[in-house]
């Protein structure tokens, strides 16, 4: 990618410390198949085949460092609006998107399934041992439907040669985790009264804690993932599931990649940012004007020279700056 200059020999230098996303951070700008290469492909396994079946509001990118999740980063899917989710637990999440259900889950449910989001992968081991993710799974259904058939429901499915298991489990169980199984009276050491801590970072009333899934794999063999979230009962009433960035191996850290491109008309440039998982972003268009706009208007320059355009982005871990040195 080339660096943006406009003809003035001027070059700009500054130091500058951003400040970190306070609260949840969602963004849905971002592909399926971007967020799963990017965070897990790595010594451990080797993704492809990625697809994501739901409406777009339906799947997003997260931070949530700073708030009381207990998951750093990673993807999110839900049965309504991701957008929705970092509202404070008194508002309601409560999106219809009228999208066809899961018969998998729907089968564990034993109840009818609305909204699915279902997120789909092959991966190829690399290093013997256990596949696991680390998940926290909420929803809107707490505490009021517990123990009813609004039992919304997800599931880590892993496919090995055609037997599909669900390894999203209460821990040394058997017993697949959803509203009916996991509350304040049935295993509830694995389950946060959200709504009875005034949360104000996560709209769901309830949370499960940060949750393993895991899989005895083999080296050198191709697993399919599914990773699925529906309505059960009805079509609104928002669930969602967390998938931490630490899964399949992932470093846990994101970092969030400075890039943008440019295109100059007369002594107006306008930019494209193309970086990837900031909450935070610093332009400088070298005539000592500066934006913290994501996405800032066309720039107009007083008069002909050289200035150089430099980007700053920053999220809960890293930083990057482009141009690079």
């Amino acid at each position: 990618m080339k660096n943006f200059f406009y003809t003035l020999s001027l070059l700009f230098a500054f130091s500058l410390s951003l400040s970190a996303q306070s609260g949840l951070f969602i963004d849905t700008s971002y592909t399926a198949e971007q967020m799963i290469m990017d965070f897990f492909d790595n010594s451990c396994v080797t993704p492809s085949n990625i697809t994501f079946n739901g409406a777009p509001l339906m799947m997003g990118y997260f931070e949530a460092a700073n708030t009381d999740l207990g998951v750093d980063a990673g993807i999110v899917i839900c049965s309504g609006d991701v957008n929705l989710i970092g509202q404070p637990v008194a508002e309601f999440a409560n999106q219809n998107n009228q999208t066809p259900g899961d018969a998998d889950l729907q089968a564990l449910a034993g109840f009818q399934s609305y909204d699915a989001a279902v997120l789909e992968f092959d991966i190829t081991v690399s290093d013997e041992g256990d596949l696991e993710f680390q998940y926290v799974f909420g929803s809107e259904e707490y505490p009021e439907f517990v123990g009813s058939s609004f039992n919304d429901v997800f599931a880590f499915f892993v496919d090995d040669n055609g037997s599909m298991e669900n390894i999203a489990l209460i821990p040394g169980t058997s017993t697949p985790v959803a509203i009916n199984n996991v509350n304040a009276n049935t295993n509830s050491t694995y389950f946060v009264d959200y709504l009875g801590q005034n949360g104000e970072h996560i709209v769901y009333d309830g949370l499960t804690t940060v949750l393993p899934a895991t899989y005895a794999s083999t080296n050198g063999q191709t697993y399919h993932v599914k990773i699925r979230v529906t309505d059960i009962g009805d079509n609104i009433f928002d669930s969602g599931v967390f998938i931490s960035t630490l899964s399949l191996c992932g470093p846990g850290l994101v970092q969030p990649p400075a890039q943008f491109s440019a295109q100059l008309i007369d002594n107006t440039v306008t930019l494209t940012n193309e970086s990837r998982y900031a909450t935070s972003w610093h332009w400088d268009f070298g005539d000592q004007t500066t934006t913290e706009e994501r996405n800032p208007g066309p720039h107009t320059y007083a008069g002909p020279g050289t200035y150089e355009v430099t980007l700053i982005t920053e999220n809960y871990c890293c930083s990057d700056t482009f141009p690079r040195p």
